[in-house]
């Protein structure tokens, strides 16, 4: 068993992972457990809309770029470059 022939079975897994941690992070946040969800819960609760609006825009543009590397990734394990 050698490296490369394993290492798309790692790296897939893993970006699969991280896609799904900065997805729920803020939804683990809101119901208790911390990070930015508690940020943006305590935003709400003080009626701070323009910082809601960043954090939920920042998270869009976060996840938009995992999305866009994680695609990027996957396409050259795919063509096995």
């Amino acid at each position: 068993c050698s490296i490369p022939l394993v290492t798309p079975n790692i790296i897939s897994p893993v970006i699969y992972r991280c896609c799904i941690n900065v997805k729920d992070a803020p939804t683990l946040g809101i119901v208790g457990a911390g990070g930015i969800g508690a940020a943006l819960i305590q935003c709400i609760n003080a009626r701070r809309w323009t910082m809601v609006g960043s954090f939920i825009l920042a998270m869009i543009v976060l996840m938009l770029i995992i999305e866009f590397a994680s695609t990027r990734i996957r396409g050259k394990l795919a063509r096995g470059q």
